[in-house]
């Protein structure tokens, strides 16, 4: 948008969500820049999580396609196959555009495979969180966030999740899960014009195998680590330093 810079800049200061973009908006010309992040909801309890039958793993994002839920779902098949050990359930914001492909041709539902399901009625808060509670690790290959909510809430409950990790505020929370990127033309630059974060697909498919094969002590690492994200992320904590110089 012509003239955006000037009107941000007409503002006494700009707000965001993380440093990363904090960087961004002061390289592109916009001052004063602070840095506001998102808080953690406390009914996000932390869960030790363990496997009885088989492994559960979770996305959620559809229908928007920056929250890489094709590659999601790929990269599943791709490490795993018909695996009836192991499960991909996709969470869809009622509407879900992932599908099975071949040789470029969409060829069917991604619930016609064995081991993956997908999920499309909404859930009030208190449902959501036991649906993920259900699950064992969030798989989050998003190739933007201006934060990352979905992610956040999942490290919340303890939960082993897969995340790109550079424009995540949280990412040493990510652990050895923190997912490879790399800066691209946006894919879809009608709706996210400019720059993206684009997650390594073959890095995807090794963190998935990695999840599973060492999820018991992935599981203890952040579960032990969950209370000090919710310490950190206190929303009192975080308004109190992000109006104290106003104050």
């Amino acid at each position: 948008m012509p003239g955006w810079l000037e009107h941000m800049n007409l503002a006494d200061e700009t707000w965001t969500t993380s440093e990363i973009i904090k960087r961004w908006y002061t390289a592109a010309g916009v001052k004063n820049v602070k840095v506001y992040p998102h808080g953690i909801d406390p009914q996000w309890t932390p869960k030790n999580r363990t496997v009885y039958e088989k492994m559960r793993f979770l996305h959620m994002g559809e229908p928007a396609p920056r929250k890489g839920g094709q590659m999601a779902v790929d990269a599943f098949r791709a490490a795993f196959g018909d695996n009836p050990d192991v499960e991909l359930t996709v969470k869809a914001h009622r509407l879900n555009n992932t599908r099975r492909y071949q040789d470029g041709r969409i060829i069917g539902a991604i619930d016609d495979y064995s081991n993956v399901r997908l999920v499309t009625q909404e859930l009030p808060e208190d449902h959501l969180i036991s649906f993920v509670k259900q699950h064992h690790c969030m798989v989050y290959p998003s190739y933007g966030e201006g934060f990352g909510l979905i992610p956040f809430q999942a490290i919340a409950t303890g939960m082993p999740t897969i995340c790109t990790a550079k424009w995540a505020d949280y990412k040493s929370y990510l652990g050895p899960l923190g997912l490879e990127s790399k800066l691209i033309d946006s894919p879809w630059p009608g709706t996210h014009p400019g720059k993206m974060l684009e997650p390594d697909f073959d890095d995807l498919v090794e963190k998935y195998r990695y999840a599973y094969e060492h999820f018991e002590a992935l599981s203890s690492y952040f579960y032990t680590q969950a209370p000090k994200l919710h310490a950190e992320y206190n929303w009192e904590k975080l308004t109190a330093e992000a109006f104290a110089h106003l104050i």
